[in-house]
């Protein structure tokens, strides 16, 4: 009997390694990507506080719902620029139909409030492989991967992934054209938020010739949908320095044979929600006020890349790209840029130099 993968990411390189896994030659770059990725599993309780936020902002008028949307972009930025976030999908769905009163429809057969969606229906798991472009820092790539209910525990990479820019600045990866019925803009259909158009967001190929497999669809705009809105990535990179929540490393010993050779199950983090349930409200507020911070002009700055860090104790000598002809750590230059949401003021920073 084949073992179960104890995380989507060990599913990930399970499928990658099975030469059963017939979607191998397209996925496979991308699965490869995920288990180099540095790894977040949030536990149950995070994934419905997950689904609680995102219900939260969803609440209110037009105007006020795609404001918090676009703060929510300006923050998301990635803690690595390779980052796997996965979280219990079954879990999450369950109370994201229960605060939003939500009816679903699978297949054709739709499924009312309160009556149990077929396991089958809804990946057990879900899982965002986001990645910053490597020479533009403000640019983001998310694609997702879901699990599958049956024996194999094979997985699925969709065929279209959401690229944005947290700031103003170019988006590098090229826009997937879709012409769809109804007006309804790459923004739009990006973050399942009708009304919430801006030019910094849009669906893109998840993996090679995936545009063709997209147009050869009867239904476009499934074919190219997500299941994750934007929102939800994008409220949790935002807000999560500001949740309280534990981290704990996990080092397994266990593994699995794979083509003739002992394979270990992948290091991860799981993330732990360490407030009780009837604060949540109360901690959604705060996390959601916080997203609303008056519009300021970042400075530009040096940053040093963590990718080739600078060595201590060396005397650094930099060439004109800013890399240290000693211990070839690179120094990167931010250029200035606003942050912050322009519609509740704007603040100016006086700079005051002491000797």
């Amino acid at each position: 009997m084949k073992k179960v993968p104890p995380t989507l990411a060990d599913a990930c390189m399970t499928s990658m390694l099975d030469p059963k896994y017939k979607f191998s030659a397209n996925f496979r770059p991308l699965l490869q990507q995920v288990t180099r990725a540095r790894k977040f599993v949030l536990d149950d309780a995070m994934s419905v506080y997950l689904a609680d936020m995102t219900a939260a902002l969803a609440r209110g008028g037009l105007r006020k719902r795609v404001r918090a949307l676009d703060n929510a972009r300006q923050h998301a930025r990635l803690p690595h620029a390779l980052t796997w976030i996965e979280y219990n999908n079954w879990a999450f769905t369950d109370r994201y139909r229960t605060v939003m009163r939500h009816d679903m429809t699978v297949g054709k057969k739709l499924y009312r409030l309160g009556e149990p969606l077929p396991l089958d229906a809804v990946p057990p798991r879900m899982g965002w492989l986001l990645q910053q472009h490597d020479r533009i820092d403000s640019a983001f790539l998310m694609t997702e991967v879901r699990s599958s209910a049956m024996e194999n525990h094979w997985v699925f990479v969709g065929p279209a992934a959401v690229a944005w820019s947290s700031d103003d600045g170019p988006i590098p990866w090229p826009r997937l054209e879709l012409r769809v019925e109804g007006g309804i803009t790459p923004s739009e259909h990006a973050t399942h938020m009708q009304g919430y158009i801006n030019d910094r967001v849009y669906m893109t190929e998840a993996w090679p010739r995936a545009e063709g497999a997209i147009k050869a669809m009867p239904d476009l705009i499934g074919a190219a949908q997500t299941s994750s809105a934007a929102a939800y990535y994008w409220l949790f990179l935002a807000t999560l320095n500001d949740l309280p929540i534990s981290i704990q490393p996990v080092s397994p010993n266990k593994g699995y044979m794979a083509r003739g050779s002992y394979k270990t199950f992948l290091k991860h983090s799981i993330i732990h929600l360490t407030v009780p349930e009837r604060a949540w409200r109360k901690t959604i507020t705060k996390s959601l006020t916080m997203l609303h911070r008056r519009a300021h002009q970042v400075r530009g700055h040096w940053r040093r890349d963590w990718r080739h860090p600078l060595r201590a104790g060396c005397a650094h000598e930099f060439s004109a790209d800013m890399i240290c002809r000693h211990c070839d750590g690179h120094k990167l230059w931010i250029a200035e840029h606003q942050r912050g949401d322009a519609s509740l003021g704007f603040v100016t920073h006086d700079y005051a130099v002491h000797h």
